[in-house]
């Protein structure tokens, strides 16, 4: 048997991509992508790709994910689920078919057709030995990771083989592979000298910036250390696709005399929804375009007729380049005042936002910047590209395969410093340690992690920028309320004054015996790269024997011990 690559699997919000990097005859790492078998948009079997993060749910029970899922959130946006990353860490929970998912499950359907297609290509019986890099979002919290995590679980792939990695260090990965492949006269940036990097990375539903150290710290080593890491901002190309159908729609009820009591709330998510699949389509064509015709004015303007779009009837659109930028203007800048309306969920959604604040977060010095590298569907497009130069006065430089970087640098980071053991079934393509190009990584918290036991204001336990993994212990904060039981409440923010503090999770235990309310109660704790936390309180109280509960992180241990 052929010995296997590493795999790499960017989970992305609108898109999923598996790359494969094996290292070539002179030694040099090469990524490519997995083509995903799958049923096309239409209903044809097709290799494409990526695959489209989404799930269509059959009338017979099952679930066809893809191009074809896709597809059918014009046609029955009922039975479909998408842009579900979005709610990774969250108690959100959707009922189709009288199946209940969550936005975890779903990365399970869409891991596991990313796992079937590994086994097909690959020839292989299981993937349980197979160590996997599944990249998220920087900024994803200790629930997002957990969530992440326990999709790879439910599709097959063994917990303790799971890597997690932050998307922009991936697409990074990609970048400097690329570069150090190439003889240092024609690298475009001398790495031996330490470089800070603003990595923005604008995919198909989230923004992440990143703020990474580089540098070459050996022949064959270099490290990427997290010096900031923005919040995580549900931004993308999916809220330009869904601007700009908002504006073809509005521009088409007004031109027909169609006011609200005459149409249904549902025609118009049908409505919009059709023409979103369509602003899609045109987008990616004006985004790949410039090369071609390098001059905006002579890119064509693209006529879409959609079946069945208003009362049975044809409906025919003129789409063009002018007409997106227009529609999509307010994406580009910063509002002035911060919109009041949580149902206009665009109106605080930009571009410079999520640069400004991690700036300012970190204290970040713009002329400290080095360069500022662009990942993500969405940065092939120029205008992009241009509001962030002229934004920060600095070199740009582009992805050259902006939908695959995060993947192909995934699998490649697997040659850098995931450790493996050959088995007889899934042997490991591997080197000797002379000859793997390491790498040295930072991961760092984006925010606080903060604890509360009495219903009062949380105490931080772990500051946020805290650099992973990470052991502490609280002494003498907490007291026991209660002789029979415990309940910890875990919460993510800037601080313990952060006014968008978010709760992550309620953990209830009853003891064993009965303990002195008023016990002192410390909490050790632990963090690992994966993000998981793991928590464990120990109550000096009692005369009797150690007792102590053992449970996996989604809750926490509890041990008493007679005083000291």
């Amino acid at each position: 048997m052929a010995l296997l690559p590493f795999f790499g699997i960017d989970l992305g919000t609108t898109n999923t991509v598996i790359a494969a990097a094996r290292k070539d005859r002179h030694h040099l790492i090469d990524s490519t992508i997995v083509k995903i078998f799958q049923q096309d948009k239409h209903g044809s079997k097709s290799y494409i790709e990526y695959l489209p993060s989404v799930l269509f749910f059959k009338q017979d029970g099952n679930i066809i994910v893809g191009d074809y899922a896709k597809s059918m959130i014009a046609l029955q946006p009922n039975k479909v689920l998408y842009n579900s990353k979005r709610f990774m860490g969250r108690n959100e929970e959707w009922s189709i078919n009288s199946r209940t998912m969550t936005a975890s499950t779903v990365a399970a359907e869409i891991l596991k057709t990313c796992k079937n297609e590994i086994l097909r290509k690959f020839s292989l019986n299981s993937v349980k030995d197979i160590p996997i890099i599944i990249t998220h979002p920087a900024s994803f919290n200790i629930d997002q990771s957990r969530d992440t995590e326990n999709a790879a679980v439910l599709a097959g792939f063994s917990r303790e083989n799971v890597t997690l990695l932050d998307e922009p260090v991936a697409a990074l990965i990609e970048y400097v592979n690329s570069q150090t492949n190439m003889a240092e006269e024609f690298r475009a940036f001398d790495f031996w000298t330490k470089k800070r990097v603003l990595v923005y990375d604008l995919g198909g539903g989230t923004c992440d910036v990143c703020i990474v150290d580089i540098q070459l710290t050996g022949k064959e080593s270099i490290s990427f250390i997290e010096i900031g890491t923005g919040r995580y901002s549900e931004f993308g190309g999916s809220d330009f696709d869904k601007c700009w159908a908002t504006s073809l729609l509005n521009a088409y009820l007004q031109e027909h005399g169609i006011t609200k009591d005459k149409i249904t709330q549902e025609e118009i998510i049908l409505m919009e929804n059709k023409l979103i699949l369509h602003c899609e389509e045109v987008k990616e064509f004006f985004s790949g375009e410039w090369e071609m015709y390098n001059d905006e004015s002579k890119i064509p303007e693209m006529q879409k007729n959609i079946e069945s779009f208003y009362a049975n009837k044809w409906a025919s659109f003129v789409l063009t380049k002018d007409m997106f930028d227009k529609a999509t203007e307010s994406l580009y800048t910063a509002p002035k005042k911060k919109n009041r309306d949580n149902r206009n969920k665009l109106a605080d959604k930009n571009i410079e936002t999520p640069i400004n604040n991690t700036i300012q977060k970190y204290n970040i010095n713009v002329d400290e910047i080095d360069f500022v590298y662009l990942t993500g569907g969405m940065s092939k497009y120029k205008k992009i590209q241009e509001k962030i130069k002229d934004m920060l006065g600095k070199k740009v430089v582009i992805s050259d395969d902006p939908m695959a970087s995060i993947a192909k640098g995934a699998s490649i980071y697997g040659h850098f410093v995931v450790s493996h053991q050959k088995t007889e079934n899934t042997p490991i393509e591997t080197t000797t340690d002379d000859e793997i190009f390491q790498a040295e990584l930072n991961p760092i918290l984006a925010e606080s992690i903060m604890v509360d036991v009495a219903e009062g204001l949380p105490i931080e336990i772990i500051p946020k920028d805290q650099t992973l993994p990470y052991t502490g212990k609280t002494e003498n904060i907490f007291k026991t309320a209660s002789p029979n039981g415990i309940k910890i409440y875990i919460y993510a923010g800037e601080d313990v004054y952060d006014s968008e503090m978010r709760i992550q999770r309620a953990y209830s235990k009853q003891f064993d015996l009965p303990v002195s309310v008023g016990a002192a109660m410390n909490i050790e704790y632990t963090i690992d790269t994966n993000k998981n936390l793991q928590l464990k309180a120990i109550i000096k109280d009692g005369t009797y024997d150690s007792q102590e509960i053992s449970l996996y992180c989604e809750s926490i241990d509890i041990l008493t011990t007679e005083p000291e």
